[in-house]
């Protein structure tokens, strides 16, 4: 039996029953704790770590099997449903990882789950009764009498999972929300559900595991609608219970950035210690600047490596960015141009959306937007080629610039995604001649006036 949200006094016990077996002590080699929040993959990254440390070396907490510390001390990762506060002290030398998932999402999944879910414990039948007795509407709000202020399996949870416990301080959320945000950022890793397979990577990175070339994809929710389908009033009640989760999420995705900018560095200086000590000299490229050389119009390298997932029905066949003349080549900064993206339909799709995003060499976000946010409906049919082209005048910095590419339904890939190229097409804008000077990622039409203050001209009159 695993824990779930609510299980309040199943998980004061397994706690306590850890505690009872005393602390561990510290260890040469890395060990972990992996804090496994209900519907943010857990199940899918168990099977990576095992894959990663060996079968034998993970172990998944649950009520039925409890062993001394002494044994537990032995694997390399520890994981359960925990609440961090619980379990911290306990293993305090281990290093902790933690997914989040944007809230409405996880519990609209973890609702739909539990509907098609078959479970013989007598804690998760009762969310099972709820969940299939119930609307969505319905069972979210049947948690409202909890106990726990703020915090219920359908409010706030992931708050809760990285806060003190919430019996104590059932009113003080923003207090407990900073707490969280704090403990947050002394995991060893944070990754995203969304953007799972590129967490996988970053994570396998970051620990010196294997990476795994085929992730995989555990206890997912199939009958479940897309978020655009839901209530919009339901969504709404559930962002109004979830608004500590929300910000959470947010803080996430900003250390879940500012990771990736350390991997990145980290794998730069790698490779440009191989190029050293291998060839003996460094390219043209190495010898200048990043931008610099990207003013050259050559070519340049990046160590994000490209990320692909979808269901496959609708896919990108080609990927071109191209001056006002149609040739792909370097562009200029502020100059006219475009991005196409070939598409290729293997069904009937009444409402696909097309989206880019651009990014930085080190993989921070500079700009996206998709053809539902433009209000561009598209439609494709079964056996045809389509192309689909952003028009802009690339107002960007001097840089390398990489090009992310997606088919999905709605306004986000979380509502069924078709094909995501991440990081699959890398470009260069180069200096305007005709174009004022400027610095940064952007360029802000920027217009500057000067002469004597008006305060001042009516002193000297």
């Amino acid at each position: 039996m695993d824990l779930h949200p609510g299980r309040t006094t199943v998980l004061a016990e397994q706690q306590s029953a850890l505690a009872a077996n005393g602390r561990e002590s510290p260890a040469l080699a890395p060990r972990y704790l992996f804090l496994h929040i209900p519907k943010t993959a857990g199940l899918s990254l168990l099977e990576v770590f095992r894959h990663s440390l060996g079968d034998g070396n993970v172990y998944h907490h649950s009520a039925e099997y409890r062993p001394p510390m002494q044994i537990i001390s032995k694997f390399a990762l520890i994981a359960g449903h925990f609440i961090l506060a619980g379990v911290l002290p306990l293993f305090a030398s281990r290093k902790t990882l933690v997914f989040l998932r944007d809230p409405v999402d996880r519990i609209v999944s973890w609702y739909y789950y539990l509907r098609e879910h078959q479970c013989s414990d007598s804690d998760e039948n009762d969310f099972i009764a709820r969940a299939r007795t119930l609307s969505l509407l319905d069972f979210v709000h049947s948690f409202d009498n909890g106990g726990l202020g703020d915090f219920s399996p359908c409010g706030n949870w992931q708050t809760r999972v990285m806060s003190v416990s919430v019996a104590r301080f059932p009113e003080a959320g923003k207090a407990i929300l900073m707490q969280a945000k704090s403990n947050l950022e002394r995991c060893a890793f944070v990754g995203l559900t969304e953007r799972f397979s590129e967490s996988v990577d970053m994570l396998c990175y970051d620990c010196g595991w294997p990476l795994v070339e085929k992730k995989p994809f555990v206890n997912q929710t199939a009958c479940r609608p897309r978020l655009d389908d839901v209530d919009p009033r339901t969504l709404d009640v559930i962002r109004q219970k979830n608004l500590l989760d929300i910000d959470l999420y947010q803080h996430a995705i900003g250390l879940f950035e500012q990771k990736k900018h350390q991997l990145w560095r980290k794998a730069s200086a790698a490779s440009r210690a191989v190029t050293d000590s291998g060839a003996g000299s460094k390219t043209a490229i190495d010898d200048k600047p990043r931008s610099e050389a990207a003013s050259a119009g050559k070519p340049l390298t990046s160590p994000l490596e490209p990320q692909e997932f979808g269901s496959g029905e609708v896919r990108i066949e080609q990927l071109q960015v191209v001056d006002a003349k149609g040739m792909e080549t370097a562009i200029c900064s502020g100059e006219p141009g475009a991005i196409r993206v070939r598409i290729r339909s293997d069904i009937d799709v009444d409402d696909l959306t097309v989206g880019i995003r651009i990014s930085d060499e080190i993989g921070g976000r500079v700009y996206g937007t998709n053809s539902c946010l433009l209000g561009c409906p598209v439609r494709v049919r079964a056996g045809r080629t389509y192309l689909a082209t952003f028009t802009t005048r690339f107002p960007l910095g001097i840089g390398t610039y990489w090009l992310t590419v997606a088919l999905h339904r709605g306004k986000q890939h979380l509502d069924g995604c078709f094909h995501w190229l991440d990081h699959c097409h890398l470009f260069n804008i180069i200096p305007n001649p005709n174009d004022s000077c400027f610095e940064g990622s952007v360029h802000l039409p920027m217009e500057f006036a000067f002469g004597a203050d008006s305060a001042d001209r009516r002193a000297a009159a």
